[in-house]
């Protein structure tokens, strides 16, 4: 064996062993970890509710209700995907609606977002958001979308989120009012709340008349106790 083959044989053997080791420590680097998901601490998204139609080809957008906790001037972006993730369709999140108190500025704030889906081609399933100029991966964090049952002749409302504290009196009569509209249930989707108020969740929820259901997701801040006594 002449000297400089051999010397390439050992040359070659050395790379091998270092895209070895790079390759290693890409995989144990990318093992639960998504360069995109930017994201992931900052804004929590709770529901993504799609339009009331009765053909999921007539949506023409998607609703999400989030935390945000970005920065102010922050563009983001929808990501949306069809079944098992195959198929992307990317949108413009356009601001919808902001709940601003008039006394604190609260680190995450309440946010709607809005995705339009006009022209896409599949139906949508799974939703996520990034910023913008960043690339919508399938391991970026996303919800369910939900579909509105359309009852013919029937009708839904939505109030507005209320977290933290109500006022248990004030509660009574909101509950004893729809009772008197002939209201049959009423959803809640419970975080956390003041022990007072839940109380009233509680009563109503025996009578039959509310229903309790936890977040889809993990959200920041007190985890709900509560839910495990409900």
């Amino acid at each position: 064996m002449s000297k400089s083959f051999y010397f390439f044989l050992r040359r070659f053997k050395l790379n091998i062993e270092d895209f070895n080791i790079s390759l290693t420590s890409c995989i144990i680097l990318g093992k639960g970890y998504c360069p995109s998901d930017t994201l992931f601490k900052t804004v929590y998204i709770f529901n993504a509710i799609a339009e009331a139609k009765s053909d999921w080809k007539s949506v023409e957008y998607i609703v999400l209700n989030v935390l945000d906790g970005s920065t102010f001037q922050s563009i983001l972006k929808c990501c949306i995907f069809g079944k098992d993730k195959s198929n992307l369709y990317q949108s413009k999140a356009a601001v919808n609606d902001i709940f601003q108190h008039r006394f604190m500025q609260p680190e995450l704030t309440a946010k709607q977002y809005v995705c339009y889906i006009k022209d896409i081609t599949f139906k949508p399933l799974h939703i996520g958001l990034v910023e913008n100029g960043v690339s919508c991966d399938p391991c970026v964090t996303v919800t369910s979308v939900i579909y509105p049952l359309v009852v013919n002749h029937g009708a839904g409302i939505c109030a507005k989120i209320a977290f933290n504290y109500l006022n248990d009196t004030n509660l009574i009569e909101w509950f004893e009012y729809q009772i008197m509209m002939d209201v049959d249930t009423v959803v809640v989707m419970l975080h956390y709340i003041n022990d007072e108020a839940f109380k009233v969740f509680t009563y109503y929820r025996q009578k039959g008349l509310l229903k309790i259901l936890p977040y889809p997701v993990e959200l920041p801040g007190k985890q709900v106790i509560q839910m495990q006594n409900a």
